[in-house]
């Protein structure tokens, strides 16, 4: 005789929101995160994505995931101020359109747009993660500098205020 225990915590349905500054049409390592997303979503997970589409276009191959891709040209540092500045207008909107449980923000300057999301979902408890999987690794010249500093303030971000 089989016995239903009813609906567990790890059942539940999660809502998850990843917010990247990953070229879908361009970068290469693009291909671990959807994977990451595809499985999440295999588990009966909503998932979305936000990213950036600089010149092709991205065509989503995985329907289960739904990809916002923000177009946006590549130019060094201009084109990382300007998906911020975007992402601090829009992301409380995209949050709160998707019923998000979790933010997942990779740690560079973007994170800086977290916080209106943070106010705007304060009443809804989402919870806000830092992907670290990696350290900077090009730390030569100024962008080697600049990366190093972005991701030092968005660990001090994130122990601060998620």
């Amino acid at each position: 005789m089989a016995v239903n225990a009813g609906p567990t915590m790890l059942s539940r349905n999660i809502s998850t929101l990843w917010v990247t500054f990953t070229r879908l049409d361009a970068d290469l390592h693009k291909t671990a995160l959807l994977q990451t997303l595809s499985q999440l979503s295999k588990n009966g997970n909503r998932c979305s994505l936000i990213a950036v589409q600089s010149s092709g276009r991205y065509k989503n191959q995985n329907p289960s995931v739904q990809v916002t891709p923000i177009p946006l040209r590549y130019k060094p540092f201009i084109s990382t101020v300007i998906f911020t500045a975007l992402l601090a207008l829009l992301l409380p909107v995209f949050a709160l359109r998707s019923k998000a449980d979790y933010l997942i923000f990779d740690p560079d300057v973007h994170i800086l747009s977290a916080f209106p999301a943070l106010i705007a979902l304060r009443a809804k408890k989402t919870k806000f993660v830092l992907d670290i999987r990696t350290l900077p690794v090009e730390t030569a010249g100024l962008s080697g500098y600049l990366k190093n500093v972005f991701f030092s303030l968005s660990v001090v971000t994130a122990k601060k205020f998620f």
